[in-house]
């Protein structure tokens, strides 16, 4: 078959991270330092594939495949958004050194069924990426140097895994089997055409929710992450909270944001209940952690929880998700980097362990407060506006008084949520200095990773001011 050079161009970003992947491969098999240098170059050319993301027009594979595929704004927010974290987190274990070569192929293997994901309009090539996305995170989290800790949460990560992929997979086949496709649109037309269908199809609708959401930990499947958060190396942690969430986050909205809802009612309830449920029980836990990473977890469930009230919306509320998005994921990328680069000198994990940190390093005490402070939505960094744009999209496109209640719910969560955050804050600003808070030898490699929170601290100020240039920049329009 002849494919156009469109087509082709139209895949550079899985096309381009295929063939790191085999170059990593490569260097499996390769003696000296060679490997070390395609290693760095690797972040780079991740960099220039989300480049090149953002340049690919939307609709260039509609028709590819049997429209299996398609390339449209939620494919290039989540390009962009993959590579950028997947570069991310490869600087930080190369900057590091504590992983050997296996670590960086399981990343890129990784990221490129992110890549899939994120694009597939076809069930079975869903669960395949879905899978190609999973599987080297069982593995990574088990990379830790406390192998007892490590090994353990790779485990409890392993077994609820598992648990999810025969829901999800249960879930596909009921609902390929309800109406005898495997394409989106066949689905959605099968529910709209069948309206006294919607009871049936809400038992595969409700296993495929509970089995994607088991990846982001939406609630009642939340319990493996805060344990495998604090089991994994950080780096990994940071890999998880980044990569893996854009890559659901992006699947469900498509998939039932965009596919399904339009046709299915019953089931935007169901994601309302379940959002809601979710934002307060991440909200709550976090408020009682002492450990940062633990914070971080059920900081995330409770993002997760407040994104996901947004998905019914489908288009029309796309704009206020990619906002939430966005300011999540950089001020996640800038968080880990300041964790990545506080392991090289302490055990980072305990808040308290962060006291004075603005006093020992101000720029990067600062970028840290910055990036805080906007995923508590705090005015005007770019993380209120996704907070404040996906309230008023409630309030202004749920049916009254349902929106104004809903809106009025995410809106005081997200003012409770600032008290957990303001517990990091006051260690990082306490007149107190932890004096192992820097690292013992700091050259520019490990420099690197200060430079990446205060970029991202930038980042977020400057996109509170510009506010939508900012989603233009990522495809969003």
């Amino acid at each position: 078959m002849n494919l156009p050079i469109t087509t082709i161009l139209a895949f550079l970003p899985e096309l381009g991270t295929s063939v790191l992947v085999v170059l990593l491969l490569a260097t499996l098999f390769v003696k000296g330092k060679a490997h070390t240098f395609i290693q760095w170059c690797v972040p780079g050319a991740l960099l220039l594939l989300m480049v090149a993301a953002r340049l690919i027009p939307s609709g260039a594979v509609n028709t590819f495949a049997h429209a299996s595929f398609v390339v449209d704004q939620v494919t290039v927010l989540g390009r962009m958004l993959l590579m950028l974290s997947g570069a991310a987190i490869v600087l930080f274990a190369l900057v590091t050194k504590r992983f050997p070569r296996e670590f960086f192929v399981l990343v890129l293997l990784s990221l490129l069924g992110g890549l899939v994901a994120i694009g597939a309009q076809e069930m079975l090539l869903l669960y395949v990426a879905i899978e190609l996305l999973s599987f080297p995170g069982y593995i990574l989290v088990a990379f830790g140097k406390d192998k007892r800790v490590s090994v353990e949460a790779a485990v409890k990560y392993l077994l609820f895994g598992v648990v999810a992929t025969a829901m999800l997979l249960y879930g596909f086949a009921l609902l390929i089997g309800s109406c005898g496709d495997t394409t989106f649109s066949g689905i959605a037309q099968c529910v709209a055409n069948s309206p006294s269908s919607e009871s049936i199809l809400l038992v595969p609708f409700a296993l495929i929710l509970l089995g994607l959401g088991f990846k982001i930990g939406t609630v009642p499947a939340q319990a493996w992450l805060p344990d495998t958060y604090t089991g994994a190396p950080v780096e990994v942690t940071g890999f998880l909270a980044s990569v893996g969430k854009i890559s659901i986050l992006l699947v469900l909205f498509r998939l039932f944001g965009v596919s399904l809802l339009g046709t299915f009612q019953k089931g935007a309830l169901l994601i309302i209940v379940l959002g809601v449920t979710t934002l307060v029980f991440g909200t709550t836990a976090a408020l009682f952690q002492k450990n940062f990473r633990r914070l971080l977890a059920y900081s995330g469930i409770g993002h997760v929880g407040f994104m996901m009230c947004l998905f019914p919306l489908g288009m029309v509320g796309f704009q206020a998700f990619s906002w939430y998005l966005i300011s999540y994921i950089v001020a996640t990328i800038g968080i880990f980097a300041y964790l990545t680069f506080s392991s090289l000198s302490f055990d980072q994990d305990s808040i308290e362990a962060h006291q004075g940190r603005i006093k020992s390093n101000p720029q990067l005490g600062i970028s840290v407060v910055v990036l805080l402070l906007s995923m508590a939505g705090l005015p005007p960094l770019l993380g209120f506006w996704g907070k404040f744009g996906g309230a008023v999209s409630v309030m202004r496109d749920y049916p009254v008084p349902a929106g104004w209640l809903l809106a009025g719910a995410l809106l005081v969560v997200s003012v409770v949520s600032f008290f957990y955050y303001l517990s990091v804050i006051r260690q990082l600003i306490s007149s107190t200095e932890n004096s192992s808070t820097q690292p013992k030898k700091e050259c520019f490699s490990v420099s690197l990773l200060s430079y990446i929170a205060i970029g991202a601290a930038v980042f977020l100020v400057v996109g509170g001011i510009v506010g939508e240039q900012i989603l233009t920049l990522f495809g969003v329009g």
